[in-house]
């Protein structure tokens, strides 16, 4: 049964490949909410009439794919 800790749960566990496993979702998630910070920082320019489809595709590969992955 896990510790509730600011409407999350804590577990304990003993595995160290569970150790590793919350540590890579954790490390997702923060990937996660840095991409969606860089998406929102470019909203304009992505939505942008001006700015042709492959400097947009060029933005999102290089800016927001290299968060990401």
């Amino acid at each position: 049964m896990g510790v509730p800790v600011q409407n999350t749960y804590v577990y304990s566990l003993s595995f160290a490949d569970d150790q590793v496993l919350l540590d890579n979702t954790t490390e997702i998630k923060y990937r996660i909410s840095q991409t969606r910070k860089a998406i929102s920082a470019l909203n304009s320019i992505l939505w942008h009439k001006n700015i042709t489809k492959n400097r947009k595709l060029y933005i999102y590969e290089t800016i927001i794919q290299n968060i990401l992955v």
